[in-house]
């Protein structure tokens, strides 16, 4: 059977597993070709064959989203690979009950959560904005409604660390 290239472009992160996976699978049978993006070698692969397996139109790339400079590697090769992006999914995600420290000196969460996805979005914008009908969605959390407020001066929650709001500062 050869590969059906679908004229449609989907791009979804943190897609190795859960909701990422199945939003990839559902916009493959939806018609996109699908790039699965993750950080597992296994998982994000299994997800890509499992999209072709089921006669769609899919590619992986991996990634650790806690690296900018990975970030960035994504939104290039995805540049130089594809003329369209008609949906972007913000979804790779993560949250620790320790503080942890990204690749590039941000906690982690945040970086990986927030800073990433918005990242990704600014390098990808330009495709964005070419492709008629291009929609960005980004992956939140009903936990945004739990820290009491946002400290400005501790973004990076060097002074007071608890996981749980953390991750839920991250999905604001």
């Amino acid at each position: 059977m050869s590969e059906r290239r679908p004229d449609r472009v989907a791009l979804v992160t943190g897609a190795s597993s859960g909701i990422g996976a199945e939003t990839a699978r559902g916009l493959a049978r939806a018609g996109y070709h699908v790039v699965v993006v993750g950080r597992n070698s296994v998982r994000t692969r299994k997800v890509a064959e499992s999209i072709r397996t089921a006669g769609y139109s899919a590619e992986h790339v991996l990634a650790d989203f806690s690296s900018l400079e990975q970030v960035r590697e994504v939104a290039k090769a995805f540049e130089s690979r594809h003329p369209w992006l008609h949906v972007l999914v913000n979804n790779a995600g993560l949250w620790h009950p320790d503080r942890r420290l990204s690749q590039d000196g941000h906690e982690e969460t945040f970086a990986v959560n927030h800073l990433a996805p918005f990242l990704l979005t600014r390098l990808l914008e330009g495709k964005l904005i070419s492709t008629p009908g291009a929609r960005v969605v980004t992956v939140s959390s009903r936990l945004h409604i739990k820290p009491p407020s946002f400290d400005f001066a501790d973004v990076m929650s060097e002074q007071k660390y608890e996981g749980i709001y953390v991750y839920s500062k991250s999905k604001l």
